[in-house]
């Protein structure tokens, strides 16, 4: 069953162009996913007395329409399967008009969060969504992306404080984040975002050094980046954001 929840685009969440940010965007996602969990009894708490929660894997994002500064969307989520320790999450966004403006499909690693490990979803996990063990048959793994060895935009950062969530790990949106700051001033100001797919394949933790690797290619509808962010020599996370030219996106 999908649960609901409405939420308004407050200024501080706008761009200049008073569209939705991309990071406010999954941020409004990753809270819905808590507050749907807590709904079905599975607070934060929940899972800090397990040892274990979701970890997130992947993002599969389609914008059809940015939601505009003062707009009020609705946003629906559910979880569609588990399987084994890995789980599907949907979402939907609604603008005020009813009409369906964003679709994402999301994987999540169920792991032990002392021992850094796969676990598998318990029963009362399956029973808590109303899920059975025949949504494992309509598990979907999104696609990998390919890290970047060479690219156009290079950055270094250090893991701060701020970066870290419940997880004790850097917050999936900060990656977002940091692959935002490679972007041409040209592109942003000229261009949206329309898809958007994110694999996660390590943690990161304060004090770790980071590099963010970029390219920007030129396609049929407009533009592609796509981001590899490393430790040391570690691939830790690929991003591949498609851009339109944002005159065609209301």
């Amino acid at each position: 069953m999908a649960f609901s929840r409405k939420y308004l685009v407050h200024y501080y969440e706008i761009n200049n162009k008073r569209k939705l940010t991309l990071p406010n965007l999954i941020h409004y996602f990753e809270d819905m996913a808590i507050h749907h969990s807590s709904a079905n009894g599975f607070p934060l708490e929940y899972y800090d007395e397990v040892g274990c929660g979701f970890m997130l894997l992947k993002w599969d994002i389609k914008i059809l329409q940015w939601p505009l500064y003062n707009e009020s969307v609705e946003i629906k989520t559910w979880p569609s399967s588990f399987k084994r320790f890995l789980a599907n999450r949907e979402f939907e966004v609604f603008n005020n008009a009813g009409i369906k403006i964003v679709e994402a499909h999301s994987v999540w690693l169920f792991a032990d969060t002392n021992v850094r490990k796969p676990q598998r979803v318990p029963e009362e996990i399956y029973q808590g969504f109303q899920l059975t063990k025949e949504s494992e048959k309509h598990f979907y793994m999104s696609e990998d992306i390919s890290p970047l060895n060479e690219g156009t935009h290079k950055r270094k950062l250090i893991v701060q404080n701020y970066d870290i969530d419940t997880n004790n790990h850097v917050n999936n949106v900060r990656y977002i984040d940091w692959a935002l700051i490679c972007i041409p001033p040209d592109i942003v100001s000229g261009y949206v975002v329309s898809k958007v797919n994110v694999h996660y394949k390590k943690e990161l933790y304060i004090g770790d050094e980071v590099e963010i690797i970029s390219e920007v290619k030129s396609v049929e509808n407009g533009l592609v980046s796509q981001h590899s962010v490393y430790n040391t020599d570690k691939d830790v996370c690929n991003i591949r954001l498609e851009w339109v030219l944002n005159e065609n996106r209301l």
